[in-house]
């Protein structure tokens, strides 16, 4: 392993009670997007950031924990909101009406950066803080990215924008994500809307949609709407603008919402019914399911 995964073990000891969890038990699907300029940063930021509880419940396909199956949705987000809350979950920024790069940027130099490379050789900061660190004068670009890279929000920013929760989920529902983001944040009239549907959402109405959805799933709640009916508006909205060719990578999400199930849901389904093993084999991703 590589060493920095030694330092992050150790500063991960202090920091967060499930860090362990999420460095060795999670997986998951991620996409990006590009921004062309700051005004359409703060649009794509904001609203993935809202969508943050129903991408969670959509893709949640966790529930065997620790062994054994668990009462409790979404274990990937509950890893994550108890993993160090310097670095994870939602930014509470994210949903400022004056969000920024600069605000963005004050962050990250707010947050450890755990580990620095100094003359060849990984060196363990702790909890010294990036701007304590990095001097502008000597320092280049490698430096920023680790900073950049050593946070792990639901959201995160480089040079473009990381899409980072849903549950790793195997061929085609991979690629109705794929479908989804694209149909959302790639067409203005959807991104608009989107930021309209989300324009009074504060970061306390983003935290009580994840406790929501962590007791109840897709029934829970977000701002007074159940998460599945919000799933459903959104799928609806990418399918209208996608081209004709790229509209049946939607079906197998689509048919998922309207069942009101997620990939969870259908594991907890088959285990109830013929146990691990077959819930296991049925779950697994298939050569014929590549046509291959």
């Amino acid at each position: 392993p590589k060493e920095r995964y030694g330092h992050m073990y150790r500063y991960f000891q202090t920091n967060g009670t499930m860090s362990h969890n999420m460095m060795k038990g999670t997986s998951s699907l991620q996409i990006t997007v590009d921004f062309e300029n700051e005004d359409d940063f703060k649009k794509k930021y904001r609203v993935l950031n809202a969508l943050s509880p129903v991408m969670y419940a959509m893709f949640d396909n966790t529930y065997i924990f620790e062994k054994e199956p668990t009462k409790e949705y979404n274990i990937r987000q509950k890893i994550w909101e108890n993993t160090d809350p310097d670095r994870s979950g939602v930014f509470e920024l994210s949903m400022d009406k004056d969000v920024s790069y600069k605000k963005y940027a004050e962050k990250i130099l707010n947050t450890p950066i755990i580990f620095d490379e100094v003359n060849g050789d990984t060196v363990y900061t702790g909890a010294k803080l990036f701007k304590d660190i990095f001097d502008p004068e000597k320092d280049g670009d490698d430096k920023i990215f680790h900073a950049l890279s050593i946070v792990f929000p639901d959201i995160r920013v480089k040079k473009y924008i990381e899409i980072r929760m849903m549950d790793a989920v195997k061929y085609p529902l991979n690629f109705s994500c794929v479908a989804l983001v694209k149909g959302l944040v790639y067409f203005d009239e959807n991104l608009d809307k989107l930021n309209e549907m989300f324009k009074d959402t504060t970061f306390e109405d983003i935290q009580k949609a994840k406790e929501e959805t962590k007791l109840k799933g897709l029934q829970g709640e977000y701002r007074g709407e159940r998460i599945v009916d919000i799933a459903k508006k959104i799928i609806n909205m990418a399918e209208e603008v996608l081209e004709d060719e790229e509209k049946p990578y939607l079906k197998p999400l689509k048919k998922l919402m309207e069942e009101e199930k997620s990939p969870r849901d259908k594991f907890k389904e088959i285990y109830n019914k013929d146990g691990l093993k077959k819930a296991v084999e049925k779950s697994a991703l298939s050569l014929e399911e590549l046509d291959v």
